[in-house]
Formats: structure tokens, sequence, C-alpha cells
């Protein structure tokens, strides 16, 4: 038994994650040489896992919310592809461009909250 899988059975046994948790936590640190495990589905799993194609942005509505307007669950699946591209991208962009292109979006950001707070006044 490997010492990481041995540190996370203790972390279970000590109640600090589910069996669940534990499980994955297990599959995530299987080595495809660990022998006949090698060709089971969850090594399949975990090596997707380890190579991630998408990021889920989860937005849920806040609890405290009230008003008129219906709460929505939003899940959007964003290809990593498209944020390397957008990290590539903003290298290119000289400092003092992006430094005023941070100002204007907090600048922005800023009246959008002042204006938000005004309106639940």
């Amino acid at each position: 038994m490997t010492s990481e899988r041995k540190q996370i059975l203790e972390i279970l046994a000590a109640g600090k994650v589910s069996a669940e948790e534990a499980e994955r936590l297990i599959q995530l640190t299987a080595n495809p040489s660990d022998g006949p495990a090698a060709s089971s589905p969850e090594t399949a799993i975990a090596a997707k896992v380890r190579d991630p194609k998408f990021i889920l942005i989860m937005v849920e509505p806040s609890l405290q919310a009230s008003g008129n307007q219906p709460q929505h669950h939003v899940n959007i699946w964003v290809p990593l592809k498209i944020v390397r591209a957008g990290v590539n991208l903003a290298s290119l962009i000289p400092n003092d461009a992006g430094h005023m292109v941070q100002n204007s979006l907090l600048k922005k950001a800023s009246n959008l909250i002042f204006q938000s707070s005004m309106a639940m006044e």
C-alpha cells in the first residue's frame, strides 16, 4: 500500500472526508503501474481528471436574496483551450496598456456595485 493511500485512509478514519471523497482521492492518486487496476474504468476516469478539457463554473443563487426576480442556477462549461488562448493573448498586451484596461475595468465594476447598492436601498 502506498503512503498516499495510507494518508487518505487515515483522513477517512479521522472523519475529515466521506467514503466517496476518499475513493475519489484514491482514484486520483492511482498510478497506471499499480498492476491489474491499471485497465479498470476507475483508472480511465482518473486519467481524464488529470488531463481536464473543460472548467465548470457554477453560480448558485444567494440564499438571502429576496425580491420578485426568479433565482437561477447557472452551470457553464468553458473549454480550457479558450482559457489558455486568452492567457496567451493577454501576455502580448504591453504593461502600460494592461494597467489602463485593468483600471478601467475596476472603475466600471465599482460603478456597478455602487448602482446595485443604491437600488437595494
